[in-house]
């Protein structure tokens, strides 16, 4: 066995490597975000200017450190390109490590790492295009059932199954840990767990869907959100699709609320003012607006608050998934205090 000082030299090399493998994978999480919306392959072509069209050398292609050394330019036409890929290559990165470090070098970690991931990737696409690409979310679900049977009784969604039961266990005056009424291997526990936690999660975003439609009489929650909730309860069971479903709805009033008040204190709606010909507008508006001065003031409004402040729900479920996850533990400890002072 290692010496301490061994197991500390250990943990920082992992640290380290976890950071490296975010990065890079980073990078190709910027490929998929730009190419999987667009029904493009996410292997060929290479890495290339949008602009002039050339591939990209490996070294203006280093995960990070590329956009800052180029200064956000192609080295090749000049052209500007976002400080989001960088951003993106960061936080796969900084995700990665606190994954090595909530988890260890253990099997759970891969999956761990391909959860982060996939939602990285749908994240970014659902800012973008307000969609949530079906691959993902089918493969997330995929992914979670085949992690399910892997991991076994140690898999979120059957953790969160066994807290539950405890809770329940506990809310009905009675202590001790509860012992499941089925008996089954690990692994068979681990799938049931996972495919239950799928379920519910389909199911509890559906009747939100459906529920929204009758009462405001407008969608009010997209069916990629749906499948994604699937996708997440396949991870994260029963008790952890309420606590995202709970954690992303605080998350995404806070930051309406925010962005509404920043915009009304130091913002302003750009509108922008025209005077136009009525000759020359189409027959419709014509007939419809107030001619008779000879020309048409029109107000065509930009920018709004309601623009501003405007995202997906897909995103707020994302990051309250990745808090859920990775804060798995003080998760537990918030839920236990609040139920032992009710």
């Amino acid at each position: 066995m290692f010496d301490a000082t061994e197991q500390a030299v250990l943990f920082n090399f992992f640290c380290v490597m976890s950071f490296i493998i975010g990065a890079c994978l980073g990078s190709f999480y910027n490929v998929c975000i730009y190419r999987i919306p667009m029904k493009q392959s996410i292997v060929k072509p290479a890495s290339h200017c949008f602009s002039c069209g050339t591939y990209l050398k490996w070294y203006d292609n280093i995960p990070i450190l590329g956009w800052p050394m180029l200064g956000g330019r192609c080295r090749y036409c000049g052209t500007p390109y976002s400080s989001r890929y960088c951003l993106v290559e960061l936080l796969s990165a900084v995700l990665y490590l606190i994954a090595f470090i909530v988890f260890g070098p253990t099997v759970l970690l891969l999956f761990i790492w391909l959860f982060l991931g996939l939602l990285i990737i749908g994240t970014f696409t659902d800012i973008d295009h307000f969609i949530i690409p079906n691959r993902i979310n089918y493969g997330g679900l995929l992914i979670g059932l085949l992690g399910g049977a892997l991991v076994g009784r140690d898999w979120p969604a059957c953790r969160a199954m066994y807290n539950l039961m405890d809770d329940v266990h506990f809310l009905m005056g009675k202590f001790g840990d509860v012992e499941p009424w089925w008996v089954l291997p690990s692994w068979a526990d681990g799938l049931l767990c996972a495919g239950i936690g799928a379920g519910f999660g389909w199911l509890l975003l559906w009747l939100v869907s459906v529920g929204g439609r009758l009462l405001f009489r407008k969608e009010a929650m997209g069916f990629g959100d749906v499948k994604l909730m699937a996708f997440l309860g396949a991870f994260l069971g029963v008790q952890g699709c309420l606590e995202v479903v709970g954690l992303a709805s605080f998350l995404g009033a806070f930051v309406s609320v925010t962005m509404i008040a920043l915009h009304r204190m130091i913002g302003r709606d750009k509108i922008v003012e025209a005077v136009l010909d009525p000759e020359k507008l189409p027959e419709l508006c014509r007939t419809e607006a107030n001619t008779s001065g000879g020309v048409v003031h029109v107000r065509i409004p930009l920018r709004t608050a309601g623009q501003l402040h405007y995202l997906p729900f897909g995103p707020y479920l994302a990051v309250a998934a990745i808090i859920i996850v990775l804060c798995y533990k003080q998760v537990e400890q918030l839920i236990s205090w609040w139920l032992s002072i009710g």
